[in-house]
């Protein structure tokens, strides 16, 4: 089951409480090759199994730019990992952002499979930005 929340809402103790588990493992900071914070605002999708069970997270952040960054995508599943992201996007696409994007692995078959683009960067090593004008 797909849920959303917004940081700094009522809801916080019940989002932290769902996602704890998992984004502050240093196990999924290795995989997602970052900590995992959040700010107010930052959108959160968390994906529950039947149990009720966290298996998965993701966040969007809106920038100024009327842009959405979509951020820590993470689970060991895949279907449920473009689940996240495709949640990220309808909700990108319902809040009239213009241009949907990521950091992740050159390797990442999920924003291949969504028509996202990798854009060129001047750094060296794994990662690049993958975006996609709405």
């Amino acid at each position: 089951m797909m849920r959303e929340f917004t940081h700094g809402g009522e809801h916080d103790e019940q989002l932290f409480g769902l996602v704890g588990g998992l984004a502050f493992r240093k196990s999924v900071h290795d995989e997602l090759a970052s900590a995992v914070s959040s700010e107010p605002g930052d959108i959160w999708f968390v994906y529950t199994d039947g149990g009720g069970i966290t298996t998965g997270f993701a966040q969007m952040r809106m920038a100024k730019n009327g842009s959405a960054h979509i951020r820590y995508v993470y689970s060991e599943n895949s279907g449920v990992r473009m689940s996240l992201i495709r949640a990220a996007m309808a909700k990108a696409k319902k809040l009239d952002a213009s241009l949907v994007y990521t950091n992740d692995r050159k390797a990442a078959m999920e924003w291949h499979t969504l028509e996202f683009s990798k854009k060129p960067t001047a750094r060296e090593g794994e990662f690049v930005r993958w975006e996609k004008v709405l």
